[in-house]
């Protein structure tokens, strides 16, 4: 006969998660997607038990002990689902069948779904408790929906910001992400990291998480950062199909599967902000005052903001000097993660991370990063950790979806077929940042020189015939019949006096090899060396006392 299983998804999530670039409404509505499912957990728990949950979906079995029809109990659901006060401004689609194992349902899960979703119309759902009248508005922060009365909300805590007016459903989202702005990072985290933010607040807005003069030209930035798991379901059925085939309990596999995910993801998180109290993230803690709606008072606060976290993709926004440290950390974190499965494979990702102003708006900075991590996993691979960047130094991103046009557009044609598609993890960052500071912080690599070799991609195509190692024993005159790349980098070689040019051609390899996988014996390769250390400079080693 086998198992009943009921699947219960968020489904257009983007578009109701980032129909505005207010932060609070962003966070609310990523988190009530994944508190939608812990809430189906809890009111059903007599009939139903939770298989797999996530950011926004869960997978339940019936209980060989209900006496209930999984029809009855699908539609039970469902309304739940519309009449919660807030659960009801989202999207979900909620699917049942009769399956021999999990791997079945699963599959037959997802091709109803696919099918609904399909056959579906798309509409922005919207609840408006109340009369319409001809004089009635759009909502001021996300323009689609009618503004509902009571919701006038000042959506910056400062007296010099007038009230606006929301919809229901950005109301409610904003405020749900203030209340659990505070408390959602508690569940899973040790007693002792609870008790010590119990005296902490997490920034309210991004201008406070970004802001710190002493950063100079990285005051008012944000790196934000996303981060999707590599063919995590595969390797999820994989390990199903071997405890099915050793005469397991499918469904106790999914769930030690899922067990063991979210245990290393809270170790992670536990691990993270740890080094932000103890001080090993500079700057991490701020202290800001609390508005009156928010209760009041004076409190240290820490600059992370999480937007969505639950499943297989996570997505934060730090100070841009904290991101590259922050982005390397959870790759070394991550390293260390192993299954007993058998396999020798490990649990890889794939990460955009996007530098730009904190006014740029966070639903397109949001998409880029997610649009770069995608880039990662088709071009670069999905068998090894990898990621990307973008560094925009004005309001100015890119407004359509190929990235290749836009890298042909900045770069021009020749380079940006030659841009890596991806970079890898630096096995060893504590080794590669002390590198780092060395080469860049110490000022043994001179910029200006930097700026010079790249001035020669204008007009000429990178390119060379010598080695690295060819290069650093040129002579003026054997020079002179090299290219123009190689001159000007034979050129910075020379500014550097003995120890400093010793320490430049035996690190600057192994560092570059580290942290963009370039093989500095190639001229093409070393183009993109300067380029990404040009681009890169300030966030690779942040510095206080940068000049703006």
């Amino acid at each position: 006969m086998g198992h009943h299983f009921l699947l219960v998804e968020g489904v257009n999530l983007y578009a109701n998660i980032y129909d505005t670039d207010q932060l609070s409404v962003i966070r609310g509505s990523s988190f009530l997607y994944k508190d939608a499912v812990t809430h189906i957990q809890k009111e059903f728990a007599a009939d139903l038990e939770a298989v797999s949950t996530g950011a926004s979906s869960g997978l339940f079995c019936l209980k060989m002990a209900s006496t209930k029809a999984i029809e009855g109990i699908a539609e039970a659901v469902t309304q739940s689902l519309r009449t919660h006060p807030q659960f009801r401004h989202l999207t979900f689609l909620v699917e049942h069948c009769q399956a021999g194992d999990i791997l079945q349902a699963k599959r037959q899960l997802w091709a109803q779904l696919h099918f609904r979703q399909l056959r579906a119309l798309t509409l922005t759902p919207d609840v408006f408790e109340g009369k319409h009248t001809s004089r009635d508005e759009p909502c001021e922060l996300e323009g689609i929906r009618i503004a509902a009365n009571r919701t006038q909300r000042k959506v910056q805590a400062t007296l010099d910001k007038p009230k606006r007016h929301l919809s229901l459903s950005v109301f409610q989202r904003r405020e749900y992400g203030r209340q659990q702005k505070q408390s959602y990072y508690l569940n899973g985290l040790s007693d002792d990291l609870q008790n010590r933010l119990a005296k902490y607040r997490f920034v309210p807005d991004i201008e406070t998480l970004c802001e710190n003069p002493a950063y100079g030209n990285l005051n008012g930035k944000m790196a934000v950062i996303y981060i999707d798991g590599n063919g995590f379901g595969k390797r999820q059925d994989s390990y199903l199909q071997k405890a099915i085939g050793a005469g397991q309990d499918g469904i106790a596999a999914q769930q030690a599967f899922d067990d063991c995910i979210q245990t290393w993801r809270n170790q992670f998180l536990e691990d993270i902000i740890t080094k932000m109290l103890d001080g090993k993230l500079p700057d991490a803690v701020t202290r800001f005052s609390e508005d009156e709606e928010d209760g009041g008072g004076n409190f240290p606060a820490i600059r992370l903001e999480t937007l969505l976290w639950g499943g297989d993709e996570m997505l934060f926004v730090l100070p841009a000097w904290l991101g590259t440290s922050f982005l390397q950390q959870f790759f070394t974190h991550t390293r260390l993660w192993e299954l007993d499965d058998q396999q020798q494979e490990q649990f890889t990702h794939a990460a955009g991370i996007v530098f730009c102003k904190a006014k740029t708006p966070i639903r397109i900075i949001q998409n880029l990063a997610r649009k770069l991590a995608e880039r990662v996993k088709d071009k670069y691979g999905r068998d090894k950790d990898g990621w990307d960047y973008l560094v925009l130094e004005s309001v100015d991103y890119p407004t359509r979806d190929d990235l290749d046009a836009y890298f042909g557009k900045r770069y021009g044609t020749a380079l940006q077929q030659s841009r890596p598609a991806g970079h890898p993890s630096a096995p060893n960052w504590q080794v590669a940042e002390a590198s780092l500071h060395r080469l860049l912080g110490d000022g043994m690599l001179p910029i200006r020189q930097l700026y010079r070799i790249v001035d020669t991609f204008n007009s000429n195509e990178p390119q060379g015939t010598l080695d690295w190692n060819g290069l650093c024993d040129a002579t003026q005159e054997t020079i002179q019949e090299a290219s123009l790349q190689e001159q000007a980098e034979f050129q910075m070689l020379r500014t550097l006096d003995g120890a400093n040019r010793t320490t430049v051609e035996q690190e600057l390899p192994v560092m570059i090899e580290q942290l963009f996988a370039l093989d500095m014996d190639e001229a093409k390769e070393r183009a993109w060396c300067w380029l990404h250390l040009l681009e890169l400079w300030d966030y690779l080693i942040p510095a206080k006392g940068a000049k703006p």
